[in-house]
């Protein structure tokens, strides 16, 4: 069920209507309230202004668009910026990874060179390595062995002898016994090479473990990200540079010398991005080394593209700009046109039409805001009307008589509680909701008053082409005491509350009222359990089919059963479904019950007919919501296409109520049903004028008629009617029988102590009937 919410007004005072009969009365005229009224006068004022102010909007608008494109040409231009920092971080990950892997490939060269120089100094040579393809000028510009003295032992690079690096960084840090790992220093001029190379030395020792020299391995500046650059997008301009963490850098590459030195912040080793003019620069820490990279790139370059967008758009604009100068006058027109309507419009939507009330789309915008304007508990409350004998005058009178009715209580609740917003959230229910006075504590004065105006409206007679109708209404009130509960809580709660009024009406036969408690809160929660409940015995294979015998009146010879489904406990007891658990759209069970029942039966049907058993029909009834919201015709086909079997034994109860509530949707249900060759039979009967007409369709085999549904004084009549048409009859109850002339056409519904099982119902077909 939608739920509707309902429009909460300020009170002005007005006297509570009293319950005396007498003094009872209404001014139909000053509170009927017609859409024609709303729609025709609009606001004067309104109207005027806007044609005044049209020449505004009209600056307003190109103001809007200039705005629009402004706004849209910054944020492409921010977008661009991003995804170039985006792209200029995901470059200095890279570099990361790059320079990481180039550095540990000189490493392995540099250990390779210091394993053999301890284990054996002598057996060294650099010139076999490199012949011997291990290291060449691309992966190592120079590898040189340096004694403890710093005098180079060997090198790459021929030499004339004699060259010495005392003084050199990479050789003293590592006099130092601390430093034993790959020590990376700034780019020195090789006394070797000749050229700015980048040094990477690790510490050669003795057998026992005194300091015996170095192993350098002397790298090109642009070795770190010659590889990198090749392929990295950087475009025309861009850059990428290695520095140490003392801000030396080691690459040569287009970056200006200048370096912060600064070590990445966070856990992703990640520095803060610096735009220093032209450029859009991301930094990252080697993780592995004393190193961190920059990538730059221009922004130049990197807006390019947004640029000749932006002409683009700047020359849409104006394009745009001139027309919409040129057809001011036309918009002019189209503008006072739509005020016209746009009021036409607004009452037609939160309008009903029938009652003038509000509808649900008004009553839901209402209430919102009423919540928005409560903020405090216990000063809001929800009544939800019901009327609980509109299908009598339906049936008597026809359903225009119907909505006279609905005009004229519609007028006695506007007169009765004009303080408050009321609105009709559908059919014959009503809601309204209830605020307090500015003297009261609470809403709940409020609501006791407005329950004895309605009460009192209910125990005034209306009068319908010339007939006296006493009508009476179920009232449910629920009441904002919790700051969660929004429009469709309150809804629910007041629903719940209506429905518990309405079943003690069905006794008292008088107007009742219940307010929405937490033993109904329970109830749901209740409700919920046993949900999971049937679920589990869905999906764990406990659920089973209950058959109760249909006799032949005449003869008590049984020739069916109508089923149900039911829960198989521990202890091998059947309970029903229906009597303990409740399927319906809301929990999700209806659909897979629906598909289980119908498959047992089939099953039922196909294995009693392999065992030789009598013919028999197996009817299920279908209540509203598996009537309409369940595609039964799908499930029946796709079964009958896996049994392979014609259903003519099957038969489905269809409730008379859906066709009232629903008669297109239910029209299109029975239609669809009866090309499966089901049998179909108006279920709950109640012999009514209405109910009478909906036996023309040929598709409908027969009714069934309940204790409550078809009234005792046409019960006989309604009877023979349906069997002289040559339907069938099937009644629920043994009293009904006792009312009805003895005829073939006529079964009853045999409901015994003890649920039956499969094997019992076929024990029970076999057995001869005693005459």
């Amino acid at each position: 069920m939608n739920f509707a919410c309902a429009r909460q007004t300020r009170l002005y005072g007005g006297a509570p209507l009293t319950r005396k009969l007498g003094t009872f009365s209404y001014n139909r005229q000053s509170a009927h309230r017609t859409i024609d009224d709303m729609s025709t006068n609009p606001p004067v004022k309104r109207r005027f202004r806007g044609l005044i102010l049209i020449p505004a909007v009209g600056a307003l608008v190109l103001a809007a668009v200039w705005i629009g494109v402004l706004t849209r040409l910054s944020t492409e231009r921010a977008e661009v910026l991003q995804v170039a920092q985006s792209k200029a971080d995901v470059l200095a990950d890279a570099l990361v990874q790059h320079t990481e892997t180039t550095i540990h490939d000189v490493d392995v060269i540099a250990l390779v060179v210091k394993l053999q120089f301890e284990k054996n100094p002598a057996s060294v040579n650099l010139k076999a390595l490199q012949d011997a393809g291990f290291f060449t000028r691309e992966t190592a510009a120079q590898v040189s062995i340096v004694d403890a003295g710093g005098r180079i032992l060997q090198s790459t690079i021929p030499y004339a002898g004699g060259v010495y690096i005392t003084d050199r960084q990479h050789f003293a840090i590592h006099r130092r016994p601390d430093v034993s790992g790959l020590y990376i220093s700034k780019p020195v001029l090789g006394r070797v090479s000749g050229k700015w190379t980048i040094q990477l030395s690790r510490r050669l020792e003795t057998k026992n473990g005194h300091f015996a020299g170095v192993v350098v391995v002397s790298e090109d500046r642009r070795y770190l990200t010659r590889g990198f650059t090749d392929v990295a997008a950087l475009g025309e301009n861009g850059s990428a540079a290695v520095f140490l963490q003392n801000g030396s850098k080691l690459s040569d590459d287009a970056i200006g010398e200048e370096a912060t030195g600064r070590q990445a912040k966070g856990r992703d080793g990640r520095e803060p991005t610096t735009k220093v003019d032209d450029q859009i620069t991301a930094r990252r820490t080697v993780p592995s080394y004393p190193l961190h990279v920059v990538v730059s790139l221009r922004r130049s370059d990197t807006l390019a593209a947004y640029n000749n967008m932006k002409s683009v758009y700047l020359t849409s604009a104006v394009v745009l700009s001139i027309f919409f100068a040129m057809f001011v006058s036309a918009i002019s027109v189209l503008v006072h046109r739509l005020l016209k309507s746009r009021e036409r419009l607004r009452v037609l939507s939160e309008t009903d039409t029938l009652t003038a009330l509000w509808n649900r789309h008004g009553l839901f915008a209402r209430l919102n805001e009423e919540i928005a304007k409560q903020p405090c508990l216990n000063r809001l409350a929800v009544v939800y009307l019901d009327l609980g004998n509109l299908k009598q005058v339906n049936d008597t009178l026809g359903h225009e008589a119907g909505d006279q009715l609905l005009k004229k209580i519609s007028v006695r609740l506007r007169q009765g509680l004009s303080p408050y917003a009321i609105g009709r959230f559908g059919g014959d229910e009503f809601l309204v909701i209830v605020t307090p006075d500015d003297s009261d504590a609470d809403v709940y004065p409020a609501t006791h008053r407005a329950i004895d105006a309605i009460v009192a409206i209910f125990e005034t007679a209306v009068t319908l082409r010339g007939n006296v109708f006493k009508i009476r209404a179920s009232i449910g009130v629920s009441i904002r005491a919790r700051s969660e509960d929004g429009v469709s809580t309150l809804i629910r709660e007041a629903d719940e509350a209506m429905y518990a009024a309405k079943a003690q009406m069905v006794s008292t036969h008088k107007t009742n009222w219940r307010y929405y408690s937490n033993e109904m809160r329970e109830s749901g929660r209740l409700a919920v359990e046993n949900g999971q409940r049937l679920r589990i015995a869905l999906s764990d294979g406990n659920l089973r089919l209950t058959f109760s015998p249909i006799r032949d009146l005449r003869s008590k010879q049984v020739e069916g059963f109508r089923v149900a489904v039911a829960v198989l406990e521990e202890k091998g007891n059947l309970v029903p479904v229906n009597s303990s658990l409740s399927i319906n759209e809301e929990n999700g069970l209806l659909g897979p019950m629906t598909e289980f029942a119908f498959a047992q039966i089939c099953v039922t049907l196909l294995s009693w007919k392999e065992d030789g058993a009598a013919p028999a029909r197996l009817t299920y009834p279908l209540d509203k919501e598996q009537f309409l919201n369940v595609d039964c015709a799908l499930i029946i086909r796709e079964l009958v296409r896996t049994f392979k079997f014609v259903p003519d034994s099957f038969v489905l109860e269809v409730p008379e109520i859906a066709f009232f509530d629903e008669p297109v949707l239910a029209a299109q249900r029975v239609a669809a049903l009866a090309s499966t060759r089901v049998c179909l039979m108006l279920g709950t009967f109640s012999g009514g004028f209405d109910a009478f007409k909906l036996l023309e369709n040929n598709l409908i085999r027969g009714v069934v008629i309940g204790p409550q549904s078809c009234s005792a004084d046409i019960l006989t009549s309604a009877v023979e009617c349906v069997t002289h048409s040559g339907r069938t009859v099937m009644l629920e109850s043994e009293e009904l029988s006792a009312k009805v002339a003895l005829n073939s056409s006529v079964s009853i519904i045999d409901f015994l102590d003890a649920h039956l099982d499969k094997n019992a119902a076929v024990r029970l077909l076999r057995k001869p009937t005693s005459p």
